[in-house]
């Protein structure tokens, strides 16, 4: 930042700005967006950004180094997962499969590079790069082989990948997995109907087939009584096991809990060695508590603070390379670290500052998971984001407010550094102390981008009515986006797949067959000249949802049987209750909770879709459904006037209006219902959620043109925020809007987005204003919400000038990310969400 103020060569102003800000990116955006009206010269972003290497020396504080490092090194490929993962199968082929699981886990992390960084207080990493993706060949990662010749070049999301590497994935590793994977075992099982569903245009996208992920580890307990207690308790176990099966999965609950423990060691023998030759006495000291907090954790129980923080980042690697790098999360994050904190601060081993520091290089390190996926996957899970999650906030058991110190801490360290990862929200109920909401809304004026609210109030009646005791729903945490979940006794598998409602009114609209692909993909429920009455084509979509539902359950019934025979999860089944006591794997129902969570996408464009046919055609007759029908298959060329008919004249869900909410409700609710019917292999049911990650852009490449008057191939509308640009009447009555949904059947969780100029939060009155809104909202019965306060032109400008931009974090759909990690498609959808203002 010193660097920079040089190089731009200007007085008091800039000096101002960049004490205020944490990044050069940063910097230059506020030197750009302001500079001009300051009457300060112009300068070359690129330039800057090109010659600032001595910005790191100049920096004033070892959290500026570290994000600035983040944010400006290049991600590669890292093949050591892959390569050690199946070296070690290859070796066990003989053995029983949860116990080749345990050695493959305990092998790469034996042998996974261990390296840590300058600066570093919080040390690990799930590859050994500084900033790397890591191969699964097990479950979708070979799919990515055909583009690594050109994954340098693409963008956004370049990777770093060596001609070794590239040969060593196509020669040696990728053939040993041929006929192996996840993806092969279930198409082996499939039946032909699942099959042909997800070969001809998928009516959803199954995500188990790379992996599982998506739950929250059992980190109270690590920390209490750490993983040797684990070892020991399934090796006692396997003595008395009553059977063989039995007995395989305790012994590989030890060994991999032992690997676990032996991999940290391995970082505490590399902090010694760097510490043995460190010349600066102040790192020496640094690197040696390094040392011996790894010497620690996660294998016997946590101290410190510091250790609770060391301990928590190793298991979530771990849990990331035993089974997938996706949305293992931390759940209550302050309740968690509180114990720790407060006798720290009692024993005089930590300061505030001191703490905050370090939660700053955790947040910072979990940013550094980044998954590396192939073009098709980047787009329906935009902006390299491993999705963990962490939430603060909320009651205790007896429903008392739960906020402490560290409640505080962590909001504001995320306000320092603003980093995507990990995901945070902010638990409220009805007695939340008004000064904790106002820091948080005081942060979010201050720049704060990365956070989202989680209403009490909503979500623990949901829990409730999955038969979870009020004590422990009122535990809950946040899996990846929005999904809610009780910690360290539950396998929730919470994002299985994903589900395209814009295609089930489409093959409700064409008697089954799709608009964009003519195949037959549903029931044939009639010609829809014929219907007389709005319930006539409700009856229809509903008919298409049960059948794809179906179909759903069909393909990931199968998948829960491939994971449970071939990628069992004996470390994180070892420490989740209550599988070590029913002797069973997470795979097999071994999780004191279990449930299967799928998410339907495009509410909004169903509702205002049937509110538009309910209005124009079958009650109004001012447009029949001959001629609505020729527009759809015209996508409304030559049409034009119909289209803006159904754009502006048709009631619109997202502005308060009783017939379009009715009608999005009932979209909503169909498939809820739907779901909630079936049971999963595992002793669980499926639970419903509606959210999209950026599936809505990818599954509405499939659909057809709308009767909301939406294009063909255009995005879905997300989560159950309205259309992208129709909530015209204020941000209020949206959210009286998305209060009216049925909020008790989402029990996996819903992403209500919004998108406020940050003008709303000028004179003074911004952060009162948000905490209005919240409130507002939650007390109509609102379940998630969270804002992007950035105004339009800004995000146009951050698409032209990528390189000013690289530290601006937008949410997307219940998560965010760095939007120039975002494909611009994604980005297009952001910026053509409406811009609210006061």
């Amino acid at each position: 930042l010193a660097f920079a103020t040089r190089k731009i060569k200007t007085a008091g102003n800039v000096a101002l700005i960049m004490k205020t800000t944490w990044t050069l990116p940063q910097a230059i955006r506020i030197y750009r967006q302001y500079g001009a009206e300051l009457g300060l010269p112009g300068f070359d972003a690129k330039e800057i950004l090109q010659d600032a290497a001595p910005v790191e020396s100049a920096a004033e504080s070892r959290v500026e180094r570290l994000l600035e490092r983040r944010l400006r090194t290049r991600p590669e490929v890292c093949i050591e997962r892959a390569r050690f993962y199946t070296d070690s199968m290859r070796e066990t082929e003989a053995e029983p499969q949860v116990i080749r699981q345990a050695k493959a886990l305990a092998h790469v992390l034996e042998n996974l590079t261990v390296r840590i960084e300058p600066d570093e207080l919080i040390i690990g990493a799930i590859t050994g790069k500084l900033l790397g993706g890591g191969v699964y060949p097990e479950g979708v990662g070979s799919r990515v082989l055909g583009e690594l010749e050109t994954i340098g070049f693409r963008d956004p999301n370049p990777f770093t990948v060596s001609d070794e590497q590239l040969r060593e994935l196509r020669d040696e590793i990728v053939p040993y997995w041929r006929g192996k994977t996840l993806e092969d075992h279930a198409r082996a099982r499939w039946s032909p109907e699942v099959t042909e569903a997800i070969d001809q245009v998928a009516p959803f996208i199954a995500t188990e087939i790379a992996g599982i992920g998506h739950m929250l580890l059992n980190y109270p307990a690590i920390l209490d009584k750490g993983l040797e207690h684990f070892a020991q308790e399934a090796t006692r176990k396997e003595q008395a096991a009553s059977d063989e099966q039995q007995a395989e999965f305790f012994r590989a609950a030890a060994t991999a809990c032992r690997g676990v423990i032996r991999f940290a060691q391995r970082y505490a023998e590399e902090a010694e060695r760097l510490a043995a030759r460190e010349q600066d006495p102040v790192r020496r000291e640094e690197l040696s508590q390094i040392a011996g907090n790894c010497r620690q954790v996660p294998g016997r129980p946590a101290r410190t603070f510091h250790q609770a923080l060391q301990a928590m980042h190793l298991v979530l690697i771990a849990a990331q390379i035993e089974d997938f790098e996706s949305a293992f999360s931390i759940g209550r994050l302050d309740q968690i670290l509180w114990p720790f904190y407060s006798a720290d601060l009692k024993a005089g081993r930590l300061t505030e500052e001191g703490a905050l520091e370090l939660l700053q290089c955790f947040y910072i390190k979990v940013s550094h998971s980044i998954p590396l996926f192939d073009a098709d996957v980047s787009l329906a899970f935009a902006g390299m984001t491993a999705f963990a999650n962490a939430v603060v906030g909320g009651t205790d058991a007896e429903g008392r407010d739960a906020t402490n110190p560290v409640s505080y801490l962590a909001v504001e360290a995320m306000r320092r550094v603003n980093t995507q990862q990990p995901n945070f929200g902010l638990r409220l109920h009805s007695d939340t102390p008004p000064e904790f909401l106002e820091a948080v809304t005081r942060a979010m004026a201050g720049g704060l981008q990365n956070i989202q609210f989680f209403n009490d109030g909503a979500i623990v009646p949901a829990l409730a009515s999955r038969g979870i005791p009020l004590d422990e729903a009122r535990d809950y945490g946040i899996i990846g986006c929005v999904e809610p979940a009780v910690p360290g006794v539950s396998f929730t598998s919470s994002d299985a797949a994903l589900f395209n409602l814009g295609l089930c009114l489409e093959l409700a609209l064409n008697d089954g067959r799709g608009r964009l692909f003519t195949d037959q993909l549903g029931l044939p429920t009639g010609d829809p000249v014929r219907f007389t009455c709005i319930e006539d084509l409700i009856d229809a979509y509903r008919r298409q949802v049960a059948h794809q539902v179906g179909l759903m359950v069909g393909a990931l019934d199968v998948l829960a049987e491939v994971h449970a025979e071939f990628k069992p999860k004996p470390w994180i089944s070892a420490t989740t209750g209550d599988c070590l006591e029913r002797g069973l794997d997470l795979t097999r129902g071994g999780a004191r909770y279990d449930s299967t969570g799928v998410q339907g996408v495009g509410s909004a464009t169903v509702g205002d879709s049937l509110a538009a046919l309910d209005a124009l055609v079958f009650r109004e007759g001012r447009v029949t459904m001959e001629e609505l029908l020729a527009a759809l298959d015209a996508d409304f060329e030559g049409h034009q006037s119909l289209r803006q008919m159904l754009v502006n004249r048709a009631p619109k869900y997202g502005n308060d209006h009783a017939a379009a909410d009715r009608y999005t409700r009932l979209a909503a609710e169909i498939y809820c219902q739907e779901v909630a019917r079936h049971p999963n292999p595992r002793g669980g049911r499926y639970q419903p959620g509606l959210y999209s990650v950026t599936t809505h852009v990818a599954l509405g490449l499939a659909v057809g043109a709308t009767p909301d008057g939406r294009r063909s191939g255009a995005p879905l509308s997300q989560g159950i925020s309205p259309v992208q640009g129709r909530d015209h009447q204020g941000p209020t009555a949206a959210m009286k809007s998305a209060a009216r949904l049925n909020h008790t059947l989402v029990s996996n969780g819903s992403a209500f987005n919004q998108k406020l100029n940050p003008a709303f939060l000028r004179g003074g009155k911004g952060p009162e204003a948000l905490a209005g809104l919240l409130n507002g909202y939650f007390s109509l019965g609102g379940m998630q919400l969270q804002w992007n306060l950035v105004d339009g032109e800004m995000l146009r400008t951050a698409q032209q000038h990528p390189e000013d931009y690289r530290d601006l974090v937008v949410r997307v759909s219940g998560y965010s990310a760095y939007f120039a990690d975002l494909e611009q498609v994604v980005q297009d959808d952001i910026i053509a969400r409406m811009e609210h203002a006061l």
